[in-house]
C-alpha cells in the first residue's frame, strides 16, 4: 500500500512510513490507496543540502583571497570619502570656491549661486550614502558592492552635470571649465577607475556577501 501523507510505498504489515515516519492508518482500505507522488520530499531535501553547501564552500574559498582593499575600505576610505563630500558641500554652499570673486561671480551668473547650493546638498547626502555603503560592506550584505558601485557612478556623474550646468548658464566651453577645475576632472577619472576596480575585486568575493 502507499502512505496517505507522502505518497511512499509501504509494506502491508508496516505501521510506520519508513519516509516521512508517520503512522499509517490501520484500517485504510487498498481500494481507496492515493497514487504515489512524482517527486519525494527526500529528493527535494538532499538538493537542498547540496546548495547549501556549495555555498558555504564558495564562501570559505572567498574568505581565503586577500583582504586588504576590503579593509581599508571599510577601516578608512568611506569615512575619508564621506568627510571629503562635506567639506566640499560647505565649500559650495558658501561660495568659497570663487574665491573674493564670489560677490561678483553670482552678480553676472545668478543661477550659479542656485547650483552651487544643490551640488552643496547632493554632496551631503553623498556623504550619508557613503556611511551607509560603509556599514553594508561591513556587514556582509549582498547589497554592499553593487551599492559601492553605485556611489562611484553617482560621484561622477554629479561632477559632469555640475560641469555642464556651469557650461549652459556661462557658455564657457567644456574645455576651459575643465581647465579650470582640474581637481573635478581628475575627480572623475578616479571614479571611472575605482569603479572598474571594484567591479572586478568584489566579483571574485560575490559569496562573501550571503546576507
Amino acid at each position: 500500500m502507499f502512505c496517505p501523507y507522502c505518497g511512499s510505498r509501504v509494506k502491508d504489515n508496516h505501521s510506520f512510513c519508513f519516509n516521512c515516519g508517520k503512522q499509517m492508518d490501520i484500517g485504510f482500505e487498498a481500494g481507496s490507496e492515493p497514487q504515489p507522488i512524482a517527486v519525494k520530499p527526500y529528493q527535494s531535501n538532499v538538493i537542498t543540502v547540496q546548495n547549501d553547501y556549495r555555498e558555504w564552500n564558495e564562501r570559505e574559498r572567498a574568505k581565503n583571497l586577500p583582504k586588504e582593499w576590503f579593509k581599508f575600505l571599510v577601516n578608512f576610505a568611506l569615512f575619508a570619502d564621506a568627510v571629503i563630500c562635506i567639506i566640499q558641500a560647505i565649500i559650495f554652499i558658501m561660495g568659497s570656491v570663487y574665491g573674493k570673486d564670489k560677490a561678483a561671480v553670482y552678480r553676472v551668473f545668478p543661477n550659479l549661486k542656485v547650483v552651487n547650493i544643490c551640488v552643496g546638498v547632493l554632496l551631503i547626502l553623498l556623504a550619508a550614502y557613503c556611511i551607509i555603503v560603509r556599514f553594508r560592506l561591513a556587514g556582509f550584505y549582498r547589497s554592499g558592492p553593487p551599492m559601492l558601485i553605485l556611489l562611484y557612478i553617482a560621484s561622477f556623474s554629479l561632477v559632469i552635470t555640475h560641469m555642464l550646468l556651469i557650461h549652459f548658464i556661462t557658455e564657457y566651453s567644456i574645455v576651459d571649465i575643465a581647465k579650470n577645475n582640474i581637481f573635478s576632472l581628475l575627480s572623475i577619472i578616479e571614479s571611472v577607475i575605482l569603479c572598474v576596480v571594484n567591479l572586478v575585486y568584489f566579483k571574485r568575493r560575490k559569496a562573501m556577501f550571503y546576507k
